[in-house]
């Protein structure tokens, strides 16, 4: 038996946030209910297909799982436990603060881990980000989660503004949760922020001030016990994502529902982004996913390389030694000795100094020499 993830693509909101480029798309309990169907269905299929693997996490992610019903999440939980070999899994549902209420009755699906979309705590930083909960609505579901569950995660963003405090964030949600997600704004094109910034309606602070303000949410977040694990994952010790350090350290995934992503045997696919033909089973359960890419060695190991130096242990090279029966400092030793100043080469890890966290990409480039 192999392990193995299992995402669940929920692509439902009450509201696109301003900042938001994934794939979502606002809720209609018809078009929900017929959607829940077919991820019932796509589910039953690729379990068949893939009898051999053991699902280790599962995550429902979007979009906004929190919209979801008591029926429509039983439709989904039942064709899982029904189709796959599950062992002891790390099961995490996305939440937003506003769509709370059913908190308690997650536990009877084997839900364990919640992770709250609190983005900041700011009111006049949540109406910029274009959020439409409440600081008070955020503290309330931090609240009941953690009096429900025991591995609670927050969504913290920063660079929001030049003023932004997210040590006053992290403040606030500290007590409450094991682990924190904090991501450095980013603004894509096409999306309502981008537009309100290039019509100067909004303005955005410079990338030393977002540096510094990482810089500072890193030190502070130390001193309240949340160790950096990952260059935007902070956890006390042991709640650590089982299923993000999947993604990071290769292990196979299957995703589920329109535009998810798979990783499954060496070759990587994803799902159509439309609802209306997913609906109509066009997906990877009919076979009629889109090719990412196909099997490939070489680039299994680039993207090892590239997702390893984002955490802070490095690149494991009995674990690289082990999945490609190859040496890993032999393997990229002309990368390797170009950047050998911003790195700590010992006899287990190779890993980024510290102090180069925030270029790490162009670290990252100069190993792989790319």
């Amino acid at each position: 038996m192999t392990d193995c993830g299992l995402y669940v693509h929920i692509p439902f909101c009450e509201k696109r946030c301003d900042y938001c480029s994934f794939f979502s798309s606002v809720k209609s309990k018809e078009i929900i209910s017929d959607y829940v169907k077919e991820l019932a269905c796509e589910i039953s299929v690729l379990a068949s297909q893939n009898k051999n693997k053991t699902i280790k996490t599962v995550y429902l992610g979007g979009g906004t799982p929190s919209l979801l019903g008591i029926s429509d999440l039983e439709k989904i939980f039942n064709a899982i436990y029904a189709s796959f070999n599950l062992d002891k899994p790390e099961i995490t549902i996305e939440i937003n603060p506003n769509s709370s209420s059913l908190l308690r009755e997650y536990k009877s699906f084997g839900i364990n881990r919640i992770s709250v979309g609190t983005q900041t705590f700011q009111k006049d930083l949540l109406k910029k980000l274009g959020r439409i909960h409440t600081p008070e609505q955020a503290v309330y579901a931090l609240e009941t989660a953690s009096n429900i569950f025991s591995n609670v995660s927050a969504d913290i963003i920063l660079g929001i503004d030049e003023k932004q405090n997210p040590l006053q964030d992290l403040e606030i949600v500290s007590p409450y949760v094991k682990h924190i997600s904090a991501y450095m704004l980013t603004v894509e094109e096409g999306t309502p922020l981008y537009q309100n910034i290039r019509d100067g309606k909004i303005l955005v602070p410079s990338d030393d001030v977002v540096a510094n303000q990482y810089e500072e949410f890193v030190l502070y977040a130390e001193e309240k016990g949340f160790h950096r694990y990952e260059t935007s994952n902070f956890a006390i010790k042991g709640y650590e994502s089982k299923h993000n350090s999947s993604y990071w350290n290769l292990t196979p995934y299957i995703g589920v529902g329109a535009g998810a992503h798979s990783y499954l045997n060496g070759r990587r696919y994803y799902n159509k982004r439309d609802i209306f033909d997913y609906i109509k089973g066009i997906h990877s359960g009919n076979g009629k996913e889109i090719t990412e890419r196909g099997a490939s060695e070489a680039e299994d190991k680039t993207e090892y390389v590239m997702l390893s130096l984002r955490t802070v242990k490095g690149v494991c090279l009995s674990k690289y030694r082990e999945k490609f029966g190859s040496d890993f400092l032999s393997d990229f030793a002309d990368g390797i000795k170009k950047s050998e100043e911003y790195l700590r080469i010992s006899k287990e890890y190779v890993n980024i100094l510290p102090k180069y966290f925030l270029v790490q990409n162009a670290v990252i480039r100069s190993v792989l020499s790319l």
